[in-house]
C-alpha cells in the first residue's frame, strides 16, 4: 500500500470486526473528523432506550434493547434533571458514552434475549400533569471499553392525560 494523497477521486475505506458483526451503516469520514470516531474488536449496536408516553393512571414502560450477551442485568436510570449536552464519560473509561440525566433513582433490570423492560405506575393525581423526568439505561459490555459499561440514549418523559 502506498501513501494516501489528496489528489484523485473519493476513497473507499472499510472495517468490520470479526464475525459475528453488526452492520452499523455507512459513515462519511470527512463529516466524522476532526471530532473523531473509533473502532474496536467488538462491533456493537448501540444500547437503545424507548418508552411509552406516561399518562395519569397508566403504566409507563421503558424498554432497552441491544444489551450484549454478557449482560445478565442492566440499570434503569431515572432523573429529574436533564444533562444537555450530555456529559462525556470518556474519562471514566467509556469513550463514546454520555450521561443525559441526573441519577435520581437507579433500578436493576433483568436482561433476557438482549433486552429489558422497566415498568412504573403513574398515579392518577392531577398535580402530576406536565411533570417532566428523564430516563437512560446502563449496560454491562465486557470488552467494549475499559470500564466494561455502555450507556443508552436519553429520553424525556412528560406526564399527560
Amino acid at each position: 500500500m502506498g501513501p494516501v494523497t489528496v489528489a484523485g477521486n473519493g476513497w473507499l475505506v472499510g472495517f468490520a470486526a470479526s464475525a459475528p458483526n453488526t452492520d452499523l451503516g455507512s459513515r462519511d469520514l470527512t463529516a466524522s473528523l476532526p471530532g473523531g470516531f473509533s473502532t474496536s474488536t467488538t462491533n456493537l449496536a448501540p444500547l437503545t432506550l424507548t418508552g411509552t408516553t406516561p399518562t395519569l393512571g397508566s403504566t409507563l414502560t421503558l424498554t432497552t434493547t441491544n444489551y450484549t450477551a454478557s449482560a445478565p442485568v442492566g440499570v434503569q436510570i431515572l432523573g429529574v434533571t436533564r444533562v444537555d449536552p450530555g456529559f462525556d464519560l470518556a474519562a471514566l473509561g467509556m469513550p463514546g458514552c454520555f450521561q443525559y440525566t441526573s441519577p435520581t433513582a437507579l433500578y436493576t433490570v433483568n436482561v433476557a434475549a438482549g433486552s429489558s423492560t422497566y415498568t412504573m405506575s403513574i398515579p392518577n393525581d392531577p398535580t402530576l400533569m406536565g411533570f417532566q423526568f428523564f430516563g437512560q439505561s446502563l449496560g454491562f459490555a465486557i470488552g467494549a471499553n475499559t470500564a466494561g459499561l455502555v450507556t443508552s440514549n436519553g429520553v424525556a418523559l412528560t406526564v399527560g392525560i
